[in-house]
């Protein structure tokens, strides 16, 4: 069933966004949540969360990340690895219900509705024909007893995520500086080098493990994304690409993620020269 005017102009939708005003708002939600404090642990109390709740308690839940692409003309949706960060920075809830995000728990109970807006772009294929996707990216309280993440237009399913019964565990991320006399573990790392970040992580569920890698150059006051939803373990990143600080205050922070369920690790500081001209 394809998604109609009417339906778009009740989300809250209206119009064309431009695609890089899109792309800023779509990767830029991760940075900003992780800028954010952390937050303590719910018990799975199975009461729903209401609107009274969450301004009462809203500290207590930390934040379900949500991203993904809708197809307007066939309703097709495809969603990225969602996230649970530490945070209760959560985006503002329209008053129409034409999409919702609904957390259910093991036996298909109701604990949570959120409606979301869609970002529309309107995207020129390689033939020069016009392809409508909408973006989704939202933020939303996560409740402890979930076990499925459901996304609906007008109550009709659309696409779901399963919480499994496991988190996924980081056991490292390292760093080390290529140079022309090999790779050495160093605090300090010239410019005009490689760095080589490594990584690993596993998952009792056998779940299949998505990474995104951020950097600070700050103490983690703020992030930068590196790298979004790789499987790989490892990535060169050119010293010349981050920016610089005069003392050891840069780091990188690997987000795993089985699909919903979320493991954080931030690697050891190090410092990169601030880039000058003679750079």
């Amino acid at each position: 069933m394809a998604i109609t005017t009417p339906q778009l102009l009740c989300s809250g939708v209206i119009g064309t966004v431009f695609f890089t005003i899109v792309l800023l708002c779509y990767f830029s939600q991760v940075s900003f949540i992780l800028a954010t404090s952390r937050s303590s642990d719910f018990g799975c109390d199975k009461n729903n969360i209401t609107e009274s709740g969450l301004e009462t308690n809203a500290s207590h839940y930390k934040t379900l990340s949500i991203r993904g692409v809708l197809n307007i003309s066939n309703s097709d949706l495809e969603l990225e690895p969602s996230m649970i960060l530490p945070s209760a920075e959560f985006t503002s809830i329209p008053p129409n219900r034409t999409f919702t995000i609904n957390l259910v728990d093991k036996d298909m109970n109701e604990l949570a509705i959120f409606p979301f807006n869609l970002i529309i772009s309107n995207v020129v294929d390689s033939n020069n024909k016009t392809n409508d996707e909408a973006f989704i990216s939202a933020a939303v309280p996560f409740h402890p007893c979930t076990a499925r993440v459901i996304l609906k237009m007008n109550d009709r399913v659309l696409a779901y995520q399963t919480v499994s019964p496991h988190v996924p565990d980081i056991k490292f991320i390292r760093i080390d500086v290529d140079s022309n006399e090999g790779s050495k573990l160093s605090t300090l790392f010239p410019r005009a080098t490689n760095i080589s970040v490594n990584w690993d992580a596993e998952d009792l569920d056998r779940d299949p493990i998505t990474y995104s890698l951020l950097y600070s150059n700050d103490g983690g006051l703020t992030w930068s994304t590196v790298i979004n939803y790789t499987t790989n373990k490892s990535i060169t990143v050119p010293g010349n690409s981050l920016q610089g600080n005069t003392v050891s205050l840069s780091k990188f922070r690997l987000i795993a993620t089985d699909n919903v369920n979320t493991d954080i690790k931030d690697s050891n500081f190090f410092s990169i020269p601030t880039l000058t001209l003679e750079h």
